[in-house]
C-alpha cells in the first residue's frame, strides 16, 4: 500500500514532462488558425485590430507582412504564416512607438528565417540618403506615414550605399463589414 501514493506521483510527473515535451506548432490555439487566408486575415482585422490601421507589404522574397498601426504611432509587424494547408498572423516584433519622435527602427526575422531591418517615419521630411535614415521609403496608411524594409542586420552591411527596399508591393488593408450585415 505504500507504493499506491509514489505511483500516482510517478505518474504525475511522467505526464507533466510528456505534456512540456510537445512540439510547439506555429499556431498557439485552434481558433487562430484559419483554413483561407482571406479567413485569417478577417479574423485579425475584424476581431483582433477592429480600431487599428493595417497595412499589407508583400516582399520581394514572397513574405506577407502586416504593419499594425495602433493607438498614437505604435508600430508591430506580423506575418501571415501558412503551415499544413493552415493559415494564421503571427507576430514578428514588439510593439515600437513614436510618441515623442518622427522616426524610428528595429530588426527582425521572419517566419521564414529571414533577416531584415524596419524603419518608419511619420512624414516625409528628414528621411532619404542624405539623413540619419539613409533608407529608400514608400509611402503606407493611404500616404501618411513612410517605410522601408531592407534585407539584413545593419551590422552585417560594410558598406555606405543605400540599402535597397525588398517591398514589392502595399495595401491598406480594411475591415469588410459587408460580410457582418
Amino acid at each position: 500500500m505504500k507504493l499506491a501514493p509514489a505511483f500516482f506521483l510517478t505518474i504525475i510527473l511522467l505526464l507533466g514532462i510528456i505534456a512540456g515535451c510537445q512540439n510547439d506548432q506555429a499556431y498557439t490555439t485552434a481558433e487562430q488558425n484559419f483554413s483561407t487566408k482571406q479567413e485569417a486575415l478577417d479574423f485579425f482585422l475584424q476581431e483582433e485590430h477592429p480600431n487599428d490601421d493595417v497595412e499589407m507589404v508583400s516582399t520581394t522574397a514572397g513574405e506577407e507582412l502586416l504593419i499594425l498601426r495602433s493607438g498614437k504611432d505604435q508600430y508591430s509587424l506580423y506575418e501571415l504564416a501558412e503551415q499544413d494547408q493552415r493559415y494564421a498572423v503571427e507576430k514578428l516584433s514588439a510593439t515600437l512607438s513614436l510618441h515623442n519622435t518622427s522616426g524610428g527602427g528595429f530588426e527582425f526575422t521572419s517566419l521564414h528565417g529571414n533577416d531584415y531591418g524596419f524603419y518608419v517615419a511619420k512624414q516625409k521630411e528628414g528621411i532619404g540618403a542624405d539623413t540619419q535614415y539613409p533608407y529608400e521609403f514608400e509611402p503606407v496608411f493611404s500616404g501618411h506615414h513612410y517605410v522601408a524594409l531592407r534585407k539584413g542586420h545593419e551590422s552585417e552591411e560594410n558598406d555606405t550605399t543605400v540599402p535597397a527596399n525588398v517591398i514589392d508591393t502595399t495595401e491598406t488593408m480594411s475591415v469588410d463589414l459587408q460580410e457582418e450585415s
